[in-house]
């Protein structure tokens, strides 16, 4: 039969079917779902083990009539059955959507539930050629993101295993023809004649034109989609061969390097903040729409040094000179503390990092980095603090002998924002401040002399 050598052909070509899964079919009992349990039950090689899921969406009185009739059908194909029952106009209200949306957020719940439920690795849906001709136009009339424009994909990751869609090789003629041959019975949806749902419309009145155009647009249009789809694949490929050069992750917090950044094509650019907001939101990564990508790759590639951008589900991205964060407005803050340091000890700091206090002898290695700094024991003391920085912080310059505000040095040195809470401040017994460790010394900086007592503070970063 024409029809099964369609579909064994295209399921082997994109290695969709394979003998000893367990399936999972949607049946809805229209005859698109109808064929589809046909199909599997009579295929020697597929129909060791398949179950069957109708999801009632109780939205029409026919509901549960139509759920009798797929359980009653599954009884005389000895097929397991289950009915799942969803309130799809409470899934509306809850998530403030549409209810085509909601309808199909609640099924697919509903799939994930039964799929881990009966241990399915395979998903199998009834979506035709035509569907995907309808999705294409869809999605190119309001608008969608990367793939997106490529329809629905072939298969994709689900659940416990692989969403697939066997039936897309085929056409809705092809799919009545074969219902016809083999005296199929199935269920009709009156709302499918109506034009209140979008994908009716355009099943109605636009795809019904471009036939009359080209019979064979439900080919085109799958050529289309693979197409697209191997593009996005190689695309894809490419960004993350590149990714972990550009953008860092740091715990929950991703830094992008922004000169880097910019050296990439923009399709890259666009792929790379994708792939970032699906890894911190993998579950609601769909509320960032095309706007906000715009808005992301906008405020990389501005001139200006600092700004911040809120993003959808408590998301932000904020860029520190030539570093972008993104990160959730609920992380913490840097700690705050404060310690008091004797000679010949060593303080522990909040997260990595300590500072230490020893005699300095002629067996000290010094180096001449910012990491130390030399005191003579009758300029400082003890204890010395250790401690955040404070409002109105000022340290006093070796070389002019003036002061400079803290929140100045670190302006200066780009430090970012919410790090500089964490830079430690070591000041003497009085207050004053005698070292930002890594950053800047004081007038305090002594020489190393030998013929009087001096100290090395030493700051390790690890």
């Amino acid at each position: 039969m024409i029809f099964n050598k369609q579909v064994e052909t295209y399921s082997q070509q994109h290695e969709l079917l394979r003998p000893g899964d367990h399936y999972l079919l949607g049946v809805s009992g229209g005859v698109d779902s109808i064929v589809l349990l046909h199909y599997f039950v009579n295929n020697p090689m597929l129909n060791k083990q398949l179950t069957v899921v109708h999801v009632n969406h109780q939205l029409r009185p026919e509901a549960d009539m139509e759920a009798k009739f797929v359980r009653e059908i599954c009884e005389a194909y000895d097929v397991p059955f289950m009915e799942k029952i969803i309130d799809v106009q409470g899934i509306q209200k809850s998530e403030k959507i549409g209810l085509e949306e909601a309808a199909r957020q609640g099924r697919y719940r509903c799939f994930e539930e039964v799929m881990v439920s009966v241990e399915a690795s395979s998903l199998v849906l009834a979506h035709h050629a035509d569907d995907q001709v309808e999705t294409i136009l869809m999605r190119l009339t309001r608008g969608s993101q990367g793939s997106g424009y490529a329809g629905m994909p072939i298969k994709r990751a689900f659940s416990r295993g692989q969403l697939i869609r066997p039936f897309l090789a085929v056409t809705k003629k092809d799919i009545m023809l074969y219902a016809k041959a083999n005296k199929l019975k199935h269920v009709e949806d009156a709302s499918n004649a109506e034009d209140d749902a979008t994908r009716n419309r355009f099943r109605h009145h636009v795809v019904p034109l471009l036939q009359q155009e080209n019979q064979q647009v439900a080919k085109q249009f799958s050529a289309f989609h693979e197409e697209q789809t191997d593009l996005s694949e190689f695309a894809t490929t490419m960004m993350l061969k590149q990714i972990e050069d550009v953008i860092l992750k740091e715990d929950k917090r991703y830094v992008v390097q922004i000169e880097k950044f910019k050296k990439l094509h923009k399709i890259i650019q666009t792929l790379m903040i994708r792939q970032v907001i699906r890894e911190l939101l993998p579950d609601n990564s769909v509320s960032i729409s095309k706007n906000n990508i715009i808005d992301v790759l906008d405020l990389l590639k501005a001139a200006s040094p600092s700004a911040k951008l809120y993003l959808p589900s408590g998301l932000q991205l904020f860029r520190v000179y030539d570093e972008a964060y993104f990160q959730f407005d609920n992380m913490e803050k840097s700690e705050r503390f404060y310690y008091e340091m004797q000679p010949l000890t060593t303080v522990q700091l909040p997260g990595n990092g300590s500072i230490s206090c020893e005699i300095l002898t002629e067996d000290t290695i010094i180096h001449p980095e910012k990491t130390q700094l030399v005191l003579n024991a009758t300029d400082i003391e003890f204890p010395l603090i250790i401690r955040s920085r404070l409002p109105g912080d000022r340290i006093k310059l070796k070389k002019t002998g003036g002061t400079r505000k803290l929140k100045n040095i670190l302006i200066d040195e780009k430090i970012p924002q919410h790090l500089r809470d964490a830079i430690p401040v070591v000041t003497d017994a009085a207050g004053e401040i005698i070292w930002l460790p890594t950053l800047k010394h004081s007038a305090f900086l002594a020489c190393v002399n030998k013929k009087q007592q001096q100290y090395l503070i030493q700051y390790n970063s690890l």
